[in-house]
């Protein structure tokens, strides 16, 4: 019958005798046939002439409709003959069971690996007419104040049956709690939580439009005319993959904004006075409003990540704040040197401000600020000094170079919206006409992309150019170390394309070993000074070929102290960076002539390690450089 459809071939009359005498018994058997003939079930449908009788069985189910009776409306598809006006004469009580039936039976008919599909052919047939029972099915299992059942209002998307008026009146009872208990219900039984989804956030955006005091319900609704999609209510269970803002007491207290790309602030955020956490990571920001200082509750504010040059003098009426994140603003630290804005004395200061402070070892050697470097010059002489180097200052200063640190912001799985982030691991964002690069017919893992507009206002970047991408790759077996360049050259790839990220997509590994496809790395930028970890590889730029052996020995054991107190970096693990030296482990090769493009160390949370425990360093030829070209890149893995 599913198969052949044979039924066109019975008239309605002979099968009105089969449904009244064996409906049960068809019933078990269209259950065990639709199992084993799934796909021809999808097409199964009633021949055109039933129509009428159809209405008349799914009439009569209604006034029972227990489990049974549901069953045949979605086993039988029935519910295609359902229709509004079968509704309207049934009572509160008979609609609540018929709801509560439905949900359960197609959530657990295994009919359709999505069993929203009959779900919504059902809510869709009944429309607004359900509003009501609806609203008096959430009360009863609200006030079980049991979780499994409470958690069932959102499972079931009950509130996208909701008239407004309906979803106003619940949102409105401070006393019943609604929003607050279906939170806690996904907290208990740790389920994900991104919205109820576009129509319901974008009603409970508008409810709170008119229960918050109106400069916050106007400073909220300006925020999200800049926000390229829907604010999301939270209770305090927010991913940071979604945009979101959280209520108590009908003020708002949290605002997270983080990766929405909303490039300004409007004044009227100062409005936001209960704020107590404003996260505005990577919003490409490039200045704050001054009334943010009216936030006076504000105890966290992440501003990790954006364009800043300054920050607006009101920042100090903070007083509440307790922890600020300016990281990932490089142009930001000179500013911060200069003038320190009087923060409250409890502020805690993360990576990037505590990198600030430590400015009498290093740190800001060579930012553009009105006596820095004179300054940082003597206060190096004097180290140097008390560590018995005095005699190679100059020297040791001239052989310094810049170089951007390649700090991990976020490890674990791939946002499908950030598209064209600089990231390690992951798959690619690649233009279309992209060939994967192989080596002995194998595909090469997928290392790096590096967005170069984000190295666009660190002054340490050597780009000549900041427009487009740069892409890593290299031999997951690793059989090439780069020795025996260039007989070696396809075992490592570094590809450049000059396009918008618009024209990425992104591009799945092709190797059929899931371990060679790494987890994925969104990225921090943060500038550097550096020097060589080995002291033979800094005698060999300062003095070439040409060096005495006791002079090094004593140098060496002057220097290796140095370096571990002031650079910190003479470690394996996690040792990611464009430019600067090479932190080699091994004594060389040195590539004096070239450019130190990226140093990738062993990493646990991407699952690498190089050889025996090291490193990668890809180089260049500055003149290569100048041109994009990368087609000649080396490479040097060296480990342990």
């Amino acid at each position: 019958m599913i198969k052949s459809n044979f039924l066109k071939f019975l008239n309605v009359e002979d099968f009105r005798d089969v449904w009244d005498k064996f409906k049960i018994e068809l019933l078990e058997l269209f259950k065990k046939a639709v199992k084993i003939v799934r796909g021809d079930y999808q097409k199964f449908a009633f021949p055109v002439n039933y129509t009428r009788f159809l209405k008349q069985i799914v009439s009569k189910l209604l006034q029972k409709c227990g489990k049974k009776e549901i069953e045949f409306l979605i086993w039988f598809k029935l519910y295609h003959y359902l229709e509004e006006e079968d509704l309207s004469g049934l009572s509160e009580d008979l609609l609540v069971k018929i709801i509560k039936n439905y949900y359960y039976i197609a959530s657990h008919s295994e009919i359709y690996e999505d069993p929203w599909e009959i779900i919504k052919i059902f809510r869709d047939k009944i429309g607004i007419r359900i509003s009501q029972p609806i609203k008096k099915l959430i009360r009863v299992f609200v006030k079980t104040g049991n979780y499994d059942e409470i958690i069932k209002i959102k499972i079931n998307r009950w509130l996208d049956l909701l008239s407004k008026d309906d979803l106003f009146e619940l949102l409105g009872d401070r006393q019943f709690g609604l929003l607050k208990c279906i939170f806690e219900s996904i907290k208990q039984l740790r389920y994900e939580y991104h919205g109820f989804g576009l129509q319901v956030d974008e009603s409970i955006f508008n409810y709170f439009q008119i229960a918050l005091p109106s400069p916050e319900a106007k400073a909220l609704k300006n925020i999200q005319s800049l926000m390229p999609e829907q604010l999301i209510l939270d209770y305090g269970y927010h991913d940071e993959m979604f945009h979101a803002y959280e209520v108590k007491n009908n003020h708002v207290v949290r605002l997270w904004l983080g990766y929405s790309n909303i490039s300004h602030l409007p004044e009227s955020i100062g409005d936001l006075i209960f704020l107590k956490e404003l996260d505005l990571t990577h919003c490409n920001l490039s200045s704050l409003p001054e009334s943010i200082g009216n936030l006076q509750n504000l105890i966290e504010l992440e501003l990790f990540g954006n364009k800043l040059k300054s920050l607006p003098e009101s920042i100090k009426n903070l007083n509440s704040l307790k922890c600020l994140n300016a990281g990932g603003n490089p142009s930001l630290i000179p500013s911060l040197i200069m003038n320190p804005y009087n923060f409250p004395s409890k502020v805690v200061f993360n990576d990037d401000l505590e990198f600030i402070s430590n400015t009498a070892l290093l740190k800001i050697a060579n930012y553009k600020t009105p006596g820095g470097e004179k300054t940082w010059r003597e206060k190096f002489r004097v180290i140097l000094e008390k560590n018995r180097l005095g005699n190679y200052t100059g020297d040791i200063i001239k052989a310094i170079k810049r170089r951007i640190i390649i700090d991990k912001l976020y490890v674990g799985d791939e946002y499908s919206g950030n598209v064209g982030f600089s990231k390690l691991g992951g798959n690619p964002d690649l233009p279309s006409e992209f060939e994967w690069p192989y080596w002995k017919e194998r595909p090469l893992s997928f290392l790096m992309q590096l967005n170069l507009e984000d190295l666009e206002d660190y002054e340490y970047s050597q780009f000549y150019s900041h427009k487009g991408f740069l892409y890593f790759f290299f031999d997951p077996l690793q059989e090439e170390w780069g020795i025996n360049y260039p007989k070696n050259r396809e075992a490592w790839r570094v590809i450049y394309y000059e396009v918008d990220k618009s024209a990425l997509t992104r591009t799945l590994n092709p190797s059929s070993n899931k371990k060679y496809v790494y987890p994925t790395c969104y990225l921090n930028f943060l500038p550097d000074i550096h020097l060589p970890t080995q002291a033979i590889h800094l005698f060999y730029f300062m003095k070439g070929d040409e060096f005495n052996w006791d002079e090094l020995n004593d140098f060496d054991r002057n220097y290796s102290e140095i370096h571990s107190k002031i650079f910190n970096y003479n470690h394996v693990e996690d040792n990611h960076a464009l430019f600067g030296y090479a932190d080699m482990i091994q004594e060389g090769p040195f590539f004096t002539k070239s450019i130190h493009l990226l140093q990738l160390g062993d990493d646990r949370h991407l699952n690498w390690r190089w050889g025996g425990g090291g490193r990668l360093h890809f180089y260049i030829n500055e003149s290569d450089l100048k041109k994009n070209n990368f087609n000649d890149v080396n490479m040097v893995l060296d480990c342990l």
